[in-house]
């Protein structure tokens, strides 16, 4: 294994599946929580689908001669609204058990990845119990989670939220995770892979986080967008190879 390789990060930015109320707008007048729709059963398939082509790569890029310990070992992070969840939890069916890959740990629930808390969206702050139901629902469901994971943020973020407070609290995040895998990968070990499951204005500013500038893309359901970060050269920056395509969902 080449020796630069090992402190190579890949990262995935994966919006949600397609959600309910888009498909159903009256959806919203027969629940509680009108601002955390579920998916739809396409929405369901398209995350699913996500899963599949993530763990076909995975087997794509194993060789057991040149690299016995290629095994792609992801990290699962999600914003703690249910489409988010959901989405989560088909990317793991998808991935399955497999010789190329597997889920560490299981889904880490971060609030910092939550819907942009804008006045466009809401008209009041969504309450911080959506994100106890969510743990409630996912033990309940027997959804995996990684209950020892100690989330960046506590709290859903404050709402109103401007466009800048937005992308700082994704360019934060992004850093952050960042320091901490460099903290916790040994040297002579590589990166887990990260998948992080956000939502549309989410991936446009981790899109804006690697680019260093407004960034503002068409972002599908169930798109995705990679970035690639050598950590022996930080000051080259991301490189995004992969942006806010749906190739495999087709």
């Amino acid at each position: 294994m080449p020796v630069s390789e090992p402190r190579k990060l890949t990262v995935w930015f994966v919006r949600h599946g397609e959600r309910t109320d888009f498909v159903d707008p009256n959806w919203r007048y027969t629940t509680t929580t009108p601002y955390d729709p579920p998916l739809t059963e396409l929405g369901a398939k398209q995350a699913t689908k996500t899963g599949y082509y993530l763990r076909d790569l995975a087997q794509e890029n194993f060789d057991s001669f040149v690299r016995p310990h290629s095994k792609t070992r992801y990290l699962l992070y999600a914003s703690p609204f249910l489409r988010c969840i959901q989405t989560a939890e088909g990317i793991i069916r998808g991935i399955g058990t497999s010789r190329y890959s597997e889920i560490v740990g299981g889904i880490r629930l971060e609030p910092a990845l939550s819907e942009w808390m804008s006045e466009e969206y809401f008209t009041e702050q969504i309450p911080d119990s959506l994100i106890s139901s969510c743990k409630e629902a996912c033990l309940v469901n027997r959804v995996p989670l990684e209950l020892a994971y100690k989330p960046q943020l506590n709290h859903l973020p404050e709402f109103p939220e401007t466009l800048d407070q937005l992308a700082a609290r994704f360019r934060d995040f992004l850093e952050r995770t960042v320091q901490q895998l460099e903290q916790d990968t040994p040297e002579n070990e590589p990166f887990p892979t990260v998948i992080l499951v956000t939502h549309g204005a989410g991936v446009n500013s981790l899109l804006e986080a690697c680019f260093k500038e407004r960034t503002l893309v068409e972002v599908n359901y169930c798109s995705l967008s990679r970035a690639h970060l050598n950590l022996k050269k930080k000051e080259e920056g991301w490189l995004v190879d992969k942006q806010a395509t749906t190739i495999h969902l087709r």
